[in-house]
């Protein structure tokens, strides 16, 4: 099992709080790319040392079916070589790109994915014509598979295609549109990228975008995997509510992040965008769809990747009029940055604010806490299950920690954690003028039973091993 990060988006594993209230953090503009991107993705690349920065780009913005993949590199995530084509598609090009760096994959030729709609194709029992979700491969994510792509789904899904891995359910999962301008998010599974199961909305419109004026419809969502969590990053197409064309193709779009324990529930987080849209003419003040999120090379923040619009969302010849306008200046790739695990915080209002837990067995002792405290105060004690006191790992045995440090590892005066390894416990955290992000340890959740992960708290160990709760049913 590998080390977990419990965030407090919610209180889904803190038994209790007191004196801290949940604080919500934005990312800062880092850097931008000057060029006419869309749908980007990024991942760092240990293998060769560098970033690297995937977008479609158009040829002809009066054709916006029409798009290459792109590919730019970086030492820094902040200053980016020369582009060059990796990807043409074919007649048709590609459309709704995503690509995916797959840590999980034990084949070396196939470690990087991309998923997009390839050729179209004729389909007398639905369509005249269907985009195909096709999926290409490539070992260094720089020359890709030419021969004709893998098709997983027969019909087209306009919208940014996010696939990855997910190491909960040991499947791969295609973030996606069910059907053409059917904007809402559906999600379909595989074990092995060629069987696929049908999709399944995962995330709807409801109540919470209603308005008299402005209807919002759910044009696509990113999806990644952080120790623990997924965060997606769910991008909100505002039109108006009384628009009679069918699709509604006029509007503009923010982004909001949402999060889930399994990839499959997913829930919101403010109901904000992360990054408000600024005010005209910056870019972004139409358009900031913010699509991948990935670790630095140093481990200390995240970066953020977003799509900068000055256009609104609409036709083509729109698109045309006002690439035209702009004299080309229309789009640009933006970079945000956050500390590792900065999104949300508990944070002590005045003294002595406190964090407990639930339960957990602590498998190793690793346990760290990001912290920032530069000028207050952190304490931390250990208990067991039934927050009975255990000796030497009291608030009052603990060393005080003042600083700001993304991996505090808790320190008593005469005690070590590594003996309350396989140990049941609850984890207490005092808060004095200073926030806690996120908790880290190798350990799972033990409420009655020990359980699989904090991902996946469905299931227990039974004298047989690992297994569904209602499997012997």
């Amino acid at each position: 099992m590998s080390k977990t990060v419990l965030r407090f988006f919610d209180d889904y594993w803190i038994d209790v709080r007191k004196g801290v209230k949940r604080t919500w953090y934005t990312p800062v503009l880092s850097g931008t790319f000057d060029r006419a991107g869309i749908y980007p993705s990024i991942a760092w690349c240990p293998e060769i040392g560098k970033y690297q920065l995937w977008y479609e780009v158009m040829p002809d913005f009066s054709n916006d079916g029409y798009r290459h993949l792109a590919l730019a590199q970086s030492d820094d995530g902040l200053n980016w070589s020369d582009d060059k084509i990796v990807i043409r598609g074919g007649k048709q090009g590609i459309h709704g790109t995503c690509v995916y760096r797959d840590s999980y994959e034990t084949n070396g030729s196939k470690l990087y994915k991309a998923c997009t709609m390839g050729e179209y194709v004729h389909d007398k029992a639905r369509t005249p014509f269907e985009r195909p979700l096709v999926v290409y491969t490539s070992p260094d994510g720089v020359n890709w598979e030419q021969e004709k792509p893998k098709m997983i789904y027969p019909f087209s899904s306009d919208t940014y295609n996010c696939i990855t891995y997910n190491p909960v359910f040991k499947k791969y999962m295609m973030y996606m549109r069910a059907s053409n301008i059917d904007r809402r998010i559906a999600m379909m599974e595989s074990a092995d990228l060629n069987s696929w199961n049908r999709p399944m909305t995962v995330i709807h419109p409801g109540a919470v975008y209603a308005d008299e004026n402005e209807m919002v419809q759910l044009y696509a969502m990113w999806a990644g995997w952080f120790d623990g969590m997924f965060l997606g990053h769910l991008w909100r197409f505002h039109t108006q509510a009384n628009d009679t064309a069918s699709p509604k193709m006029y509007g503009y779009m923010d982004t909001e992040l949402v999060y889930s324990y399994n990839g499959v529930n997913w829930m919101h987080t403010t109901g904000k965008p992360i990054v408000e849209r600024p005010a005209p003419p910056e870019f972004g003040h139409t358009q900031l769809n913010f699509s991948g999120m990935i670790e630095t090379k140093e481990k200390d923040a995240w970066i953020l990747l977003s799509s900068a619009s000055r256009g609104i969302h609409g036709s083509s010849n729109e698109n045309k009029r006002l690439y035209d306008l702009m004299e080309g200046k229309i789009i640009r790739l933006n970079f945000y940055r956050i500390r590792r695990d900065g999104f949300c915080g508990l944070d002590g209002v005045g003294r002595d604010g406190l964090v407990i837990t639930k339960p957990f067995e602590l498998l190793k002792d690793d346990l760290t806490f990001n912290i920032n405290a530069p000028f207050g105060q952190v304490r931390f004690a250990v208990t067991d299950a039934s927050s009975k006191p255990i000796e030497g790992f009291s608030l009052d045995d603990c060393q005080p920690f003042t600083g700001d440090d993304l991996d505090v590892v808790p320190r008593w005066k005469n005690r070590s954690i590594h003996e309350l390894t396989g140990k049941r416990v609850r984890i207490w955290v005092e808060l004095s003028t200073a926030v806690l992000y996120s908790i880290s340890a190798t350990m799972r959740p033990y409420i009655y039973g020990p359980q699989v992960s904090v991902s996946d708290p469905t299931r227990v160990e039974t004298d047989e091993g690992f297994t569904d709760t209602f499997s012997k049913f």
